[in-house]
């Protein structure tokens, strides 16, 4: 690991991510999954961020220099503005690193939660389903598909 790598460790269920600062310390949302109210992005060690877990480095394309990722994460130092969807830790990292505010988790998970609920309106309401690479589509037509398709769009675009 190296000043301004996107780091994460593994927690029950889903990873959390941050900025390694290259001095020993770790940039990044504060709070526990379950606990989101009050998170804030604080500069905290790589001890606590890690705990007894690994740190892996997560790999982009295209990235910022070390300097900029750093000075970007820092900009954020304070804000309390936690989203799971749209502005979790993930989000974060990812922000700093390429200037691109994603997050894998969401898109996997809201991926298959669409793809669930789409799947059962279909089932229900008796219409032919597809889902290609462009998402959720009622051949037949329908509301439920295209509240679903709707959503799908809101959730990937997150």
């Amino acid at each position: 690991m190296a000043k301004g790598d996107h780091i994460y460790v593994f927690r029950a269920g889903y990873t959390h991510h941050g900025i390694d600062c290259g001095d020993g310390t770790v940039i990044h949302y504060s709070g526990d999954l379950s606990s989101k109210r009050g998170a804030s992005v604080r500069r905290i060690s790589m001890r606590e961020f890690a705990g007894t877990r690994k740190v892996h480095t997560k790999y982009h394309c295209s990235s910022n220099d070390s300097e900029t990722t750093v000075r970007r994460a820092q900009s954020r130092l304070g804000e309390s503005r936690y989203n799971l969807l749209k502005n979790n830790c993930e989000h974060f990292a990812t922000w700093c690193k390429n200037g691109k505010a994603e997050s894998t988790q969401v898109k996997r998970i809201a991926d298959t939660v669409i793809k669930v609920s789409y799947l059962t309106a279909v089932r229900y309401l008796g219409k032919t389903a597809f889902i290609g690479p462009a998402g959720p589509a009622l051949i037949d037509g329908g509301f439920a598909g295209y509240t679903v398709y709707k959503a799908w769009k809101y959730l990937r675009n997150s």
